[in-house]
């Protein structure tokens, strides 16, 4: 074997080591684009569940405050019901007493 061929065989050996490092490289590169795509892929559909869960939440805490409002506005429609009852229970009392008092006076 003469020197060129060893220099020859040390430079193809050079050049076969750069290919593997540059090709070691370029796979190193892209299974760390995969994982930061999967890592974003997982965040975004962890947020999503999260999403999920604050809607159903708000969506309960919505219908028990459509409960709270039609309960509140019941009892609030039933205490004015009640107060015009006795309200026009009163009127009617203080009508007669009126109604009989004038009467009185008219005859008197």
């Amino acid at each position: 074997m003469t020197q060129d061929d060893f220099v020859t065989q040390i430079l193809a050996a050079e050049e076969t080591a750069k290919a593997e490092v540059a090709k070691a490289r370029k796979k190193a590169q892209n299974d760390l684009t995969q994982y930061e795509n999967s890592l974003s892929k997982s965040r975004e559909a962890s947020l999503e569940k999260l999403r999920e869960k604050f809607r159903e939440k708000l969506k309960d805490r919505q219908t028990a405050a459509k409960k709270n409002y039609e309960v509140t506005i019941a009892d609030g429609v039933r205490d004015a019901s009640q107060l015009k009852k006795e309200v026009e229970t009163k009127m009617e009392k203080h009508l007669s007493t009126t109604q009989a008092f004038f009467i009185n006076e008219l005859i008197a």
